[in-house]
């Protein structure tokens, strides 16, 4: 009788999120000059008059020292903290990929990336452009939670489960 059961069920709302990268970031100077440049990447959290908007500056400096894609995504991180966004906007790692997601989750969740054509973010780090539309958390779907109890009964007589008078069904399989 399933019809007549309730079930105990949760929501998961989700971030804003933008996969950045098109393929695996080239960490080396620029081929021609031999030299870093300092790269640069817009972002805007939020919409309306509680929109956040800062560039992101990823100095030369702070590139040398990279020798991992995880080198470049701290740098990245340490970018959004000196633009205030720690706490708003995370850099991370996925596969060869450089991620960013906003800590605020559900429909009221939005994130935008762009960067310039001739910016290293997106001749060396194979950036995005940029969305037409901004990323956007979403509000999450209803999920039943299932809990399931395993036991080994030993050394017993009897074992009897009480369903208490109902059409339940038990099996035991």
């Amino acid at each position: 009788d399933t019809a007549n059961q309730q079930f105990v069920s949760h929501s998961l709302p989700t971030a804003a999120e933008i996969v950045a990268t098109t393929a695996l970031p080239n960490l080396n100077p620029d081929a021609a000059s031999g030299t870093y440049s300092d790269a640069h990447i817009t972002l805007t959290v939020g919409s309306g008059a509680s929109a956040i908007t800062r560039t992101l500056t990823v100095t030369a400096t702070a590139q040398q020292g990279n020798i991992t894609l995880d080198d470049l995504v701290a740098d990245i991180n340490g970018a959004l903290l000196n633009q205030s966004l720690r706490g708003k906007v995370q850099a991370f790692r996925r596969g060869d990929q450089i991620v960013f997601r906003t800590v605020e989750v559900g429909p009221d969740a939005l994130l935008t990336l762009s960067t310039a054509a001739n910016d290293p973010a997106r001749t060396r780090w194979n950036f995005i452009a940029g969305l037409s539309e901004p990323a956007k958390g979403q509000a999450g779907t209803t999920e039943f939670d299932q809990r399931v109890a395993f036991f080994v009964p030993r050394q017993i007589e009897q074992f009897v489960i009480d369903t208490r008078a109902g059409n339940d069904e038990v099996h035991g399989d």
